[in-house]
């Protein structure tokens, strides 16, 4: 008898055990039995870029930025200010360091999904989210921040094009042509009508509009005048709702100049090597701040060339300037995300 009365105190204690510590664990995700709760101090410090491409009258460097906190554990207690928001809120910067803060800033420790976006003026051309566990009292959340686009919103794109005049005779015309960031023909709008204006007898301006569903787009110029002609070159750019696009420059062959546009996240640099691999130079596209690009698409003087990576061989035997663009690529699942052209002069 005396056995079976301490087995069964034995089996009630474990039982109670095993219950306080359930429940130790259970509250320790909120308010932890001792000590009270334990929040997290987060430094948020979304990645953008500094690369340039092109021109556009809204400058896509972001002037705001602003932060949504969402639990991904149970808030039962009205008790306790987890740090969650019912909506966006804002980020300052910091006065010390490049690291963003929100007013409260800081979050009962835990598994928490953050969002954040990037505004230029009203509109918001950035987001991005991550989803990260808070255990210390001080953590920085790095947060990629990539372009954001909504296909059935619309934007302007305004081009003005320079070229060289190539004869007397003022009846050169211009081509104008639009693929997608993987340069892929359009189907609808597929070019841009440029009108060609001669005033200056020195050089030729193109310029036109059109309106593109929000995106990552190349544009192909080329001109030609009785049989002369400069081109095709290409650049690329991107289409927001609220902010108008103005792609300008000067075309010379197969160069595309005066270029001023910061394309986020993904930059580089061209190089060729110094010595030939099978009678041919190496070009490569060297990544700058980290980002790979998922592809590249390669054109010499405006004509593509097989390769996709990051590298390409190259050269000829004929004499002349060549224009060696590569165009990086980084795509997130099937969607191009970013995007960053460059162009290297070759002379033989």
């Amino acid at each position: 008898m005396k056995r079976v009365f301490v087995l069964s105190l034995f089996v009630v204690l474990t039982a109670f055990i095993l219950v306080s510590c359930n429940e130790a664990d259970e509250v320790s995700a909120t308010s932890p039995a001792s000590g009270g709760v334990k929040y997290t101090t987060v430094m948020f410090k979304p990645l953008v870029g500094r690369a340039k491409s092109i021109s556009q009258t809204n400058s896509t460097e972001p002037t705001s930025f602003r932060y949504k906190a969402e639990p991904l554990f149970e808030t039962t207690d009205s008790g306790i200010d987890y740090g969650d928001t019912s909506g966006f809120e804002s980020l300052t910067k910091n006065a010390n360091n490049d690291y963003y803060s929100g007013a409260a800033n800081r979050f009962v420790q835990g598994r928490w999904k953050f969002t954040v976006e990037g505004l230029v003026g009203s509109v918001v051309l950035y987001r991005g989210e991550i989803t990260v566990i808070l255990n210390s009292a001080d953590q920085v959340v790095s947060i990629d921040l990539p372009e954001t686009f909504d296909s059935e919103k619309n934007g302007t794109v305004n081009i003005s094009v320079t070229v060289p005049v190539l004869t007397g005779n003022q009846t050169g015309v211009f081509s104008a042509n639009l693929y997608t960031a993987e340069y892929v023909a359009l189907a609808s709008p597929a070019s841009v009508n440029l009108t060609a204006d001669y005033s200056s007898g020195v050089n030729v301006v193109g310029t036109g509009s059109v309106s593109l569903p929000e995106g990552i787009y190349i544009l192909e110029v080329s001109y030609s005048d009785t049989g002369a002609g400069v081109g095709p070159a290409q650049t690329a750019f991107i289409v927001k709702n609220g902010m108008t696009t103005v792609v300008s420059g000067t075309i010379e062959n197969g160069e595309y100049a005066s270029t001023a546009l910061a394309l986020n996240y993904l930059k580089g640099t061209l190089g060729r090597s110094a010595v030939k691999t099978d009678g041919k130079y190496t070009f490569t596209f060297t990544p700058d701040g980290g980002v790979q690009p998922t592809s590249c698409i390669w054109f010499v003087n405006g004509t593509k060339q097989s390769s996709s990576t990051t590298q390409m061989l190259w050269d000829t035997d004929a004499s002349g300037i060549y224009y060696i663009t590569c165009i990086a690529i980084r795509k997130t699942g099937n969607d191009v995300v970013d995007v960053f052209s460059v162009t290297r002069t070759e002379t033989r």
